[in-house]
C-alpha cells in the first residue's frame, strides 16, 4: 500500500464508522484515558487573574476539521467556547492543521508559530504522519523532545495530544512505539497528555459506532459530533491539569 495515502484512509476509517444516531452521541470516556500529570502553570496563572488565555494549537490534518461538515465544526474550533466555560475567563485559539506535516517539520516551525501568537498554552497534536511514514520511533521521539523542551525554555505551557483510533488504522500500522514516546516525553517534561487514542479506541469497544457505509452528510455528522466531545473533554483536561497546578 502507497503510504502517503494512508491518513487518507485511515480518516475515511474513521468516519465510515459513524453512529447510527449521530445527534445522540455520548461524549462520556473512560476516567483513566482523562488522567495525566504534568502542570499547566501559565493557564493557572491566567484563571488566577482573571486575564484572557491565548492557546495556540499545532496539528495535522484533524486540527484543521478534516471530515467536518465545516472548519467550525473542528475541535479547534469549538475548543475556545469550552475552555471559557470551563475556566470562566476569556480564551482565544489560534490552530495550525496541516496535511501530511511530522513531527520534525513542525519543530522548525514552532518558534516562528510561537512568537506570531505569542500563547500561553501550545496544545501538539502529533503521531499520526510519523507513525504512517514510518519514522524510526526514536528519532520521533526525539523530536518531541526538542520541541517540549524549547516551550517550556520560553514558558510556554505545552499539552500533548495523541492520535485517533480506528480498527482499520490499528490492523494497518502499531501506533504503540509513538504513543510510548509521547507518554515518555510528557512525564519527562512535566507536560500533561490527551489521551485521544485512548479515548476513542474505548468509544470503539463500547459498541458505539455503527456499521460502515453510512452517506457521507452522515459521515460528517459523525465527525462534528466527535470533534465537539473531544473539544469538551480536552477543556476538561485542561482544567483539571491547572486547578491542580501549584501557584508560583
Amino acid at each position: 500500500m502507497n503510504r502517503p495515502f494512508l491518513p487518507l484512509l485511515l480518516l475515511a476509517a474513521v468516519l465510515a464508522t459513524a453512529p447510527a444516531a449521530a445527534g445522540k452521541f455520548d461524549c462520556r470516556a473512560p476516567e483513566a484515558a482523562l488522567e495525566t500529570a504534568g502542570e499547566l502553570p501559565a493557564v493557572a496563572a491566567a484563571k488566577r487573574a482573571g486575564t484572557p488565555l491565548r492557546v495556540t494549537i499545532v496539528g495535522s490534518a484533524s486540527t484543521g476539521g478534516a471530515g467536518t461538515s465545516a472548519p467550525g465544526k473542528s475541535y479547534a474550533a469549538k475548543l475556545a467556547a469550552a475552555l471559557a466555560r470551563r475556566l470562566g475567563i476569556p480564551v482565544t485559539v489560534e490552530a495550525h492543521g496541516r496535511r501530511g506535516w511530522g513531527s520534525e517539520a513542525m519543530v522548525e516551525e514552532m518558534p516562528d508559530i510561537v512568537a506570531a501568537d505569542e500563547p500561553q498554552l501550545v496544545i501538539w497534536q502529533t503521531g499520526t504522519v510519523d507513525a504512517v511514514r514510518e519514522v524510526a520511533p526514536e528519532q520521533f521521539g526525539a523530536a518531541l523532545l526538542k520541541g517540549a523542551e524549547a516551550l517550556k525554555r520560553a514558558r510556554v505551557d505545552l499539552l500533548l495530544m495523541d492520535m485517533q483510533f480506528s480498527p482499520i488504522g490499528a490492523r494497518l500500522i502499531d501506533f504503540g512505539p509513538y504513543l510510548d514516546y509521547m507518554n515518555w516525553v510528557a512525564a519527562g517534561t512535566a507536560s500533561p497528555i490527551f489521551h485521544r487514542h485512548a479515548v476513542m479506541r474505548a468509544w470503539t469497544e463500547e459498541d458505539r459506532f455503527g456499521a460502515p457505509g453510512r452517506a457521507k452528510a452522515d459521515q460528517q455528522a459523525y465527525a462534528d459530533h466527535v470533534h465537539a466531545c473531544i473539544a469538551e473533554l480536552l477543556a476538561r483536561v485542561i482544567d483539571d491539569v491547572q486547578a491542580a497546578t501549584p501557584a508560583r
